[in-house]
């Protein structure tokens, strides 16, 4: 079973507060398998434990269309809201393109002592239906 972990320092965390400063990460891999023949992977799960000291937000994209389409306008698209000190386990029924970050400034105010660490858990290929 593939794994992929993605780590954001709280410096970048608690300057991550607006969309210009959204911290973004490829949730795909490419992996070369047999015969050099290379396949887009897509992780299946992810795991977010919030212990950083404050409120952030996440926000899944499932492909390069809907990327375009929220950096068109960001107002269209709500973040999911992480309270500090709480896990977020989600299986995920789509693909998983870009993870976008940032603190939460309408929420708790707080400032992240801790860097974040997101899971991203059993890839594999994923059909677009």
């Amino acid at each position: 079973m593939k794994n992929k972990r993605i780590v954001i320092t709280a410096t970048n965390l608690n300057n991550a507060v607006d969309y210009a400063t959204t911290i973004e990460n490829n949730g795909y891999i490419d992996y070369t398998g047999d015969m050099g023949v290379v396949q887009r992977l897509y992780p299946r799960e992810i795991q977010i434990i919030n212990g950083t000291g404050t409120e952030i937000e996440i926000l899944l994209l499932g492909n390069p269309e809907e990327e375009a389409e929220y950096d068109a306008n960001q107002t269209n698209f709500d973040f999911i809201r992480i309270p500090d000190s709480t896990t977020y386990n989600r299986i995920l029924p789509a693909r998983c393109w870009k993870i976008l970050v940032r603190k939460n400034t309408f929420g708790t105010v707080g400032t992240a002592s801790v860097n974040l660490a997101i899971e991203l858990l059993n890839y594999g290929q994923m059909t677009v239906s």
